[in-house]
């Protein structure tokens, strides 16, 4: 039997791969994403772009990303599709190779790999591949691919998915699979599945686990027939049947909230995070995807009815604080960041929200202040709650706050208000620095140094402020 790897970001199976010192191999990727995008530097591997470090480094001979049922057949997903290995040769270097397009695959060179994107019953048989399973496969039908957002209920079970993976699960040297939960990828509540597709590839006998993973499927139809007590009596059995109960205790915590019993709701959620902690992280409902996608009343809901699991969870403060910005409600917007704070969140993006409810309010040293803990605890190694996923550091990283470079540029333009001009010009440089070229800083910059009689300062800031604002003209999308 092939070994089966199980981890939560999927860069992780790069690492198995590497350490087994696996090279030349055919990967079969089962993902609603390619997970190929272009890596300059090993130092900022992810989970968007760990495959194209499979080719770089000789384990990758050929790849295929297999997409969801009907995302070939289907003419705007497939348009979508090229589109993306398209853009996907254009960041490799290399000969830029046409598309090879057919019926049921569409395949691209990428580095003299072979990428070939197919659905499961376009698979060919492979020799030793590796397989390469991400959850969010199977709740990403090809209806949403194109958004790459999940569904309300996935597209396929486990039970099939690995049955229609067999003949290559057979030969495979290893399996990886990734839940992907954080990012939004897969829901928290489908969580399960990745467990229950390392338990079928594992040990498909497994009678009692299996039972577990049924009994959640059971849940699911009673609560739809409005049989809240069998649902409940399912979810118990499949908590006792299941390895790790957390998934039926989260499933059973949510259930209960909806039927309005909420202190029996918020006992088995609290039951769910003592059996596996991963059920209090930031994407412990849908209200980040949803703030993501623009749809704030659908995120306030989710991040009101996380509260009512648990009052005290901070990411659904950092949430409502985030739809409170949106609504441009300041004074809510800074309660609930606060109340994250207090909650125990220390992360530097919680405090650049508390900076622009404070300077909406017209406390601008209060938001100074917010700024300078902002950036003090990204350079203690606080990472923001929404930044780059990744399973490991390779390399110390100076900073892993996404946000830091343009926190600097905030910092100085707040100083410069204040009429703190040596402080701001230093933040501002520090911007600059930091890769967060704009020409609004450049020549808030200039401006400072004008006013100090830095006369050459002020005309050289000046110029690239003027240059980035033509390059913005000529090339729109770097203006983001």
């Amino acid at each position: 039997m092939s070994p089966v790897h199980l981890f939560e970001n999927h860069d992780e199976a790069y690492h198995i791969w590497s350490a087994a010192g696996i090279r030349g191999a055919s990967i079969v990727h089962v993902d609603a994403h390619h997970d190929l995008a272009w890596l300059d530097d090993p130092i900022h591997l992810d989970i968007t772009n760990y495959l194209c470090l499979a080719i770089k480094d000789g384990i990758a001979r050929e790849i295929y990303w297999v997409v969801p049922d009907g995302a070939i057949s289907t003419r705007r997903v497939r348009t979508v599709i090229v589109r993306q290995l398209r853009a996907l040769r254009s960041a490799y270097p290399g000969p830029k190779r046409p598309l090879a397009r057919s019926s049921r695959t569409v395949a691209a060179e990428l580095l003299g790999a072979r990428v070939v994107v197919c659905e499961l019953n376009a698979l060919p048989r492979l020799h030793q591949p590796l397989l390469d399973v991400d959850a969010d496969f199977l709740v990403t039908p090809a209806s949403t691919a194109r958004a790459q957002r999940p569904a309300a209920e996935p597209w396929l079970s486990p039970r099939e998915c690995v049955s229609r993976l067999q003949d290559v699960a057979s030969v495979a040297r290893v399996v990886t699979i990734a839940y992907s939960v954080e990012g939004g990828y897969t829901p928290l509540q489908w969580k399960y599945v990745g467990d229950e597709l390392a338990v079928r590839f594992r040990d498909p006998s497994s009678t009692r686990e299996l039972r577990g993973f049924e009994q959640m499927t059971h849940a699911r139809e009673w609560e739809r027939l409005g049989r809240i007590d069998d649902a409940e009596r399912a979810l118990a059995d499949a908590s006792s049947a299941l390895a790790n109960p957390a998934a039926a205790e989260f499933a059973r915590a949510r259930l209960l909230a909806r039927a309005g019993r909420v202190e029996p709701a918020r006992q088995a959620y609290q039951s769910a995070v003592a059996h596996d902690p991963s059920y209090a992280t930031a994407y412990n409902c849908e209200g980040r995807v949803e703030l993501q996608l623009g749809r704030i009343d659908d995120a306030e809901r989710a991040f009101s009815d996380m509260l009512t699991l648990d009052d005290r969870d901070r990411y659904a403060h950092l949430g409502l604080s985030s739809v409170a910005k949106h609504r441009r409600r300041w004074a809510e917007a800074e309660r609930h960041a606060r109340a994250a704070m207090a909650c125990g969140l220390e992360a530097p993006d919680a405090h650049r929200l508390l900076a622009e409810a404070l300077e909406h309010q017209g406390r601008w040293t209060e938001a100074v202040a917010a700024l300078q803990h902002s950036l003090r605890i990204g350079l203690q190694g606080h990472a923001s709650v929404a930044g780059a996923i990744f399973s490991r550091v390779l390399t110390a990283l100076p900073v892993q706050d996404v946000g830091h470079a343009r926190t600097y540029a905030s910092l100085g333009r707040l100083e410069a208000s204040l009429g703190l001009q040596q402080n701001a010009m230093v933040a501002l440089r520090f911007a600059i620095a930091g890769g967060y070229r704009r020409p609004a800083v450049h020549a808030r910059l200039a401006r400072l140094y004008a006013a100090n009689r830095r006369w050459r300062e002020a005309m050289s800031e000046a110029g690239r402020a003027f240059a980035l604002t033509c390059s913005l003209f000529i090339h729109p999308r770097r203006s983001s």
